[in-house]
Formats: C-alpha cells, structure tokens, sequence
C-alpha cells in the first residue's frame, strides 16, 4: 500500500517529479553528511552512527581495501561512496536489532562501492580472494 508521504515524493503521471520530489532531492545535495547518516540510522540503528564517524576519522576518509577517497554522497569531484561492510553472517536487522541489548554488534570496515561490491561477489570467501590474487600476479608476469 502506498503511504501519503511515497504519493507526496514519487513522479507524477507525465514523468515529472513533484515538488516535494524536487525539494528532497535539493535538500540531500546540499546535505549530503546528514542523508548519509539518516540511511544509517534507518538501515543500520542508532549505535552504528558513532561507529561510522569513529570508522570514516580511523580510515582518514579512505577505504580501507583501495585507499580510495570516501564522500558520503553527491560530490563533484571523482570520489566513491562510503559503504558499511559488515559479517554476513548477520543480516541488517540482526545488526539493527543489537543495537538494544548488552551486546550489540558493529560492522567491520568502510569500503569503497567497488571494493564492497567486489567482497560481496565473492561472498566474504578469503581463499577465493587469495587464488584471484594469485591468478592476477601470475598472469601479470607474462
């Protein structure tokens, strides 16, 4: 069912977007830190804020695989998006749900969007990441 606010945000019939769509849009390019941490608040839970801003100062703004520079969002200049990587073995809400009892749980690292990308393909393996690694020097070689 759709809710009042996705009718105020969504396009209207001739695919334009609707000025609440507009001004949301203008609100999060101007505030992209904020958006950043809302999605995280909302995906995550609230005791994972303070690990990201604790993580991103850690990590200098860098990824922690590429050292690529991390942005939180809509940026000009030639930056990936910071993404949570957390242990699969654990869903978001489990994550999420953590947060309210004695011991919640935390994600791992802030990874690039290829670098998080690239781990999830290989589904956290670590032996299928060595074997790619030794595949990619051993035909660097030649």
């Amino acid at each position: 069912p759709e809710t009042e606010r996705n009718k105020r945000y969504r396009q209207t019939k001739k695919g334009k977007a609707t000025r609440a769509a507009v001004q949301k849009r203008f609100w999060e390019r101007r505030h992209p830190v904020l958006k950043k941490l809302d999605r995280i608040r909302n995906q995550w839970g609230d005791h994972v804020i303070d690990w990201f801003l604790e993580k991103i100062q850690d990590q200098e703004f860098k990824c922690y695989a590429c050292e690529r520079q991390l942005s939180f969002g809509h940026s000009e200049q030639s930056v990936s998006r910071a993404c949570i990587d957390h242990d699969h073995r654990y869903t978001q809400k489990e994550i999420r749900d953590s947060g309210k009892t004695s011991k919640p749980i935390y994600p791992r690292m802030l990874l690039c969007n290829s670098c998080n990308r690239a781990l999830g393909s290989l589904k956290d393996d670590p032996e299928v990441l060595r074997k790619l690694a030794k595949a990619i020097e051993t035909y660097k070689e030649k």
